[in-house]
């Protein structure tokens, strides 16, 4: 979509052609074999990164919370991980 050279802002809709405004573009709903691939890979990239997340923290908590305890580490990896970014 091409922006207007003196707001640099892109037009709020489309220009309508005509070969678009005979009909409404309505898409068919997803097939359930094509949810369940879809709900099937994501829930396996969020495995994948919680693995990845679960290994690599028991490697770096010690280095960066040197507290006395493990269950202060943790608490205090989850603290920095979980808190939102501003």
């Amino acid at each position: 979509m091409p922006l207007d050279p003196t707001t640099m802002v892109a037009p709020a809709h489309p220009p309508v052609s005509s070969q678009n405004a005979d009909h409404t573009d309505q898409k068919k709903p997803m097939s359930k074999a094509s949810a369940i691939t879809a709900i099937t890979i994501g829930g396996a990239l969020e495995l994948y990164d919680s693995g990845v997340y679960n290994f690599f923290a028991t490697l770096i908590i010690p280095l960066y919370f040197p507290v006395g305890n493990p269950f202060g580490q943790l608490l205090l990896s989850f603290g920095t991980f979980g808190a939102p970014a501003t």
